[in-house]
This record gives C-alpha cells, structure tokens and sequence, in this order.
C-alpha cells in the first residue's frame, strides 16, 4: 500500500505526519486556554504548557515539526483570542519556538531519556535568553513600554525559567507514553 504524501517546498512530508501536527497544533490551542497566574508576577505573565504538543511533535517529527505546531497555534489566536494585536502572540513565537528548535535539534542526534533532559534544559535557557532580548529590543517597545532590565530580570527570566521547567518536567514525565501513540 503506497503511503499519501503532499509536496512541502522541495520536500514531501506524510499525510500522516501533517495529521498528527494539525492534531497536536489543536491540542497546543485548547492547552493555551489553561493559564494559571502565578503570585508575585505581573498579571499578562500566566503559566501554560501550551508548548508542550510543539515539544512533543518536535521529538517525535523533528524540531520544524514542533515550531510548525507554534506559529499555526499563534496565528490561529491572533484571529481568535488575541487581546494584543498580535504582539503577545509574536512573543511566544519568538520564546515558544526557541525552545522547541533547541530542544528538538539536540534530541535529534540521539533519542535517549537523558538526550532529552539536556535538550529541555538548554531550551530553557535559550529561550530565556532570547526572551530577554526580545522583550527589551521588540516586545516592550512594541507596546510602548519602556523595558527597563530590573523588570526584565524581576519578572520575565525567572517566569521564562518556571515555564520552561513545568514544560520540561511535563514531557520528560509524558512523552515515551504519547509517543507509542505518534509511531
């Protein structure tokens, strides 16, 4: 039996694979109405594993796969649930994703439980880096805020670190069991 395949660009993924992103990416959307504040941050800051499927397909498919799931999930929001004219949605674009490409690009190399420890933990710090520099030089400035560094490291690291974290610890716990699901 011949598999279904759609021509991507240069590159023919599955039909198969494209309906467990689109199902993932559905599962990301209903996830990022589960926001739970967090005491002590500001009140736009709320904790969701919404970056959880997008971690999950970027195991399972490869780290494009999982920064497909964010962006669809974020313009999907856009039209639907965005208070920010985008801007917070650009956001987590931008953190979502760097989490998602340098988690998913180390457990590539060598799928192992260990592999992926590393790999959530160096997303987690790059994503909290560059969480940093683009809500000082982009975020902020965007919604014409001054993004001043004691707010930055006050509010958005340790919240990028604690997201991080629950995300990493979700898909360590879950993702050998999902996957049996994705092969």
């Amino acid at each position: 039996m011949e598999k279904s395949r759609i021509l991507l660009g240069e590159k023919m993924i599955s039909t198969n694979i494209l309906v467990k992103v689109a199902l993932l990416t559905a599962t990301a959307y209903l996830l990022s109405f589960i926001r739970v504040p967090l005491p002590l941050f500001p009140e736009y800051l709320k904790l969701d594993i919404a970056e959880l499927p997008a971690l999950i397909a970027g195991f399972a498919f490869g780290p494009i796969y999982g920064v497909m799931v964010i962006f669809i999930r974020n313009v999907i929001e856009v039209f639907t649930k965005s208070t920010t004219g985008g801007v917070g949605n650009l956001s987590n674009f931008i953190i979502g994703s760097t989490f998602v490409l340098t988690a998913g690009l180390i457990y590539r190399y060598n799928k192992s439980k260990r592999t992926a420890i590393i790999g959530v933990i160096c997303g987690t710090l790059a994503m909290t880096f560059l969480g940093l520099l683009s809500n000082k030089y982009v975020i902020f400035p965007m919604y014409g805020v001054p993004a001043d560094w004691i707010v930055l490291f006050t509010f958005v690291v340790p919240f990028n670190l604690i997201k991080g974290a629950v995300n990493s610890l979700v898909v360590i716990l879950l993702y050998k069991k999902i996957s049996i699901l994705l092969k």
